[in-house]
C-alpha cells in the first residue's frame, strides 16, 4: 500500500506498533501489536471509538500484553511487518476508497482489525464483545461530531484492574503472574508518589519493557524488582533530588529501542486516576 494514503495519526499507530514489537523482541510485526498501538494512548480517535462502543479499555490492554508475551522474543531481530498486518493494511486501503475518504485513518485501521476474523486482533475485539455494528454506530456518531479528526494527543494508561490469578511458584512466574507482580510495584511506586503529590502514568512499550526486564533469568520476582528499582526508581529519585520534578508533575514512562524514558509533564488528574 502508498503509506503516503496514511494520515498523521495512522503513520504514528503503525510506528508504535513496530516499536512494541521490538521491545518484546519479536521480529514480526502483527495485527496485536497494532492494536496495542492504537489503544496506547487512551485518548486517540481508535479509543474513543472502542469505549463508545462498549469495549473496555484497559480489558483490551491487557489482553493485547498476554497474548504478546506469549509469543516470546529475541532482542536484538530485525522488524518487519508480517503477511498478517500487510493484508490488514491492504484491505483497510480497499475500506478507505469504498467509504469516499481520501485518506487512511485510525478509524479504517480499528474497522477493519475488528473485521478480520482471521488475524489475532480480530479475535480478541470478538472476545471482548466488539460487534461491527456498534463499531460502525460510533464511526459514524464521530463524523457527525466532527470530520475526520486529527489525532489526539498521546497519554497511554497503565491498566489498574486486577484479574483473579492462580498462584505461581515464585522461583517460575507464568505471563499472568509476573504482569501482576509488576503491576502491583507500579501500583506502589504510584502511592509513593502521590504522598508527594506526583501521579504516575505508563504506556505499553514501557510496560513492555519492564516485563522484559523483569523476566530475565525466570527467578521469580527479585528480578521485576531489581528492573523497577534499575530502571524507574533509581533514575526518578535522581530527578527529584535534583528538583527536575516540579511539583503536581505527572511521571510518564515511555519506552522506544533506545530503552526507558521518565519525562514529567502536568498532572491532569488525581494520582489514582494517572495509572489507568
Amino acid at each position: 500500500m502508498d503509506l503516503s494514503q496514511l494520515t498523521t495519526e495512522s503513520r504514528e499507530a503503525l510506528n508504535a506498533a513496530q516499536s512494541l514489537a521490538g521491545q518484546l523482541g519479536q521480529e514480526e510485526v502483527q495485527s496485536l501489536h497494532l492494536l496495542g498501538a492504537l489503544v496506547d494512548d487512551g485518548e486517540g480517535t481508535a479509543s474513543v471509538l472502542l469505549e463508545e462502543a462498549g469495549v473496555s479499555l484497559r480489558a483490551v490492554r491487557r489482553q493485547v500484553m498476554r497474548r504478546l508475551a506469549l509469543v516470546g522474543g529475541v532482542p536484538g531481530h530485525e522488524r518487519f511487518i508480517g503477511q498478517e498486518l500487510t493484508n490488514i493494511l491492504d484491505r483497510a486501503s480497499k475500506l478507505t476508497i469504498r467509504m469516499g475518504d481520501a485518506f487512511l485513518s485510525t478509524q479504517h485501521l480499528l474497522l477493519t482489525l475488528a473485521t478480520t476474523s482471521v488475524s489475532g486482533a480480530g479475535s480478541l475485539l470478538r472476545e471482548m464483545g466488539l460487534r461491527e455494528h456498534s463499531l460502525r454506530a460510533a464511526m459514524v456518531n464521530l463524523r457527525d461530531r466532527q470530520r475526520m479528526p486529527a489525532a489526539i494527543p498521546e497519554g497511554a494508561l497503565l491498566s489498574s484492574s486486577r484479574s483473579t490469578l492462580a498462584h505461581e511458584r515464585a522461583t517460575h512466574l507464568t505471563v499472568d503472574s509476573l504482569m501482576q507482580h509488576l503491576e502491583t510495584q507500579l501500583r506502589a511506586t504510584e502511592v509513593l508518589l502521590a504522598s508527594r503529590g506526583l501521579s504516575l502514568e505508563v504506556d505499553l512499550p514501557a510496560l513492555a519493557f519492564l516485563t522484559r526486564a523483569g523476566s530475565e533469568g525466570n527467578a521469580g520476582a527479585s528480578p521485576l524488582r531489581r528492573a523497577i528499582r534499575n530502571f524507574v526508581l533509581l533514575p526518578l529519585s535522581e530527578m527529584l533530588i535534583a528538583g527536575q520534578v516540579p511539583a503536581g508533575s505527572c511521571i510518564r514512562l515511555s519506552a522506544n529501542d533506545a530503552g526507558l524514558k521518565i519525562s514529567t509533564g502536568p498532572g491532569k488528574a488525581p494520582a489514582s486516576a494517572c495509572v489507568g
